[in-house]
């Protein structure tokens, strides 16, 4: 259950997992290991593939691994698309 704000019926859920996956991502960082956000998904797919309950629907997908010595960033990991 998530606490809803009185004035518009705002549930904060998607807010405190965005939150609990940022703790996620640093604390993995500390132990080594790498990780991607990712929020452009197909919501049925995932709670397809992953046989979530009606009342689960994801935020975003975490991906974790152990990053090569030699990564960088994309060269387009800057630039915004308008």
């Amino acid at each position: 259950m998530c606490w809803t704000r009185d004035i518009d019926g705002k549930s904060s859920g998607d807010i405190d997992a965005s939150i609990v996956d940022t703790h996620m991502m640093l604390e993995a960082w500390e132990l080594g290991i790498g990780s991607t956000w990712i929020m452009h998904f197909i919501t049925e797919a995932v709670i397809s593939e992953f046989n979530l309950p009606d009342n689960v629907v994801p935020v975003c997908i975490l991906v974790m691994g152990y990053p090569a010595h030699d990564a960088v960033p994309s060269a387009q990991h800057g630039i915004k698309k308008i």
